[in-house]
């Protein structure tokens, strides 16, 4: 989905016009934000809309009466985002790359950029491999 798509979506759809023009909003500032000599909105759609979600959610654990437009959101999510790896692909991915002897930094510097990831995730769980890796060293020590 293009800028331009999501503008005349605006036009189109009179029930969620006002959510789209907070995600149309919110995807500008990120633009003029990182880069202002040239900002090119097409290129945060996705930050945006992940932005917008978060700050939905995050109303909600405050009380405010959002729900038809997280709904919203997610469902435009899942129409444009890339779907995100399962666990078990994830944790293979990062087998994978540990295996290889990469450190926790060089792994995460190698997802970085892949859509399919939810990188707080796969933070965690690398951690947790790390960790046990660690484990196991000590035991073989001991």
């Amino acid at each position: 989905m293009t800028f331009k798509e999501l503008k005349i979506m605006r036009m189109k759809d009179k029930e969620n016009k006002n959510y789209i023009m907070m995600l149309i909003d919110t995807i500008e500032k990120l633009a003029k934000d990182k880069n202002p000599k040239d900002p090119n909105p097409d290129l945060f759609i996705i930050d945006g809309l992940k932005k917008s979600i978060k700050q939905v959610e995050d109303s909600i654990k405050n009380g405010v009466d959002a729900e038809n437009e997280l709904n919203f959101l997610k469902k435009l999510a899942d129409d444009i985002l890339p779907k995100q790896l399962s666990d078990a692909e994830l944790t293979t991915i990062l087998h994978d790359l540990v295996s290889s002897g990469k450190n926790f930094g060089e792994c995460m510097k190698e997802l970085k950029g892949r859509q399919d990831i939810d990188m707080k995730k796969a933070s965690s769980m690398l951690k947790d491999i790390f960790a046990n890796l660690k484990e196991q060293k000590w035991k073989e020590i001991i």
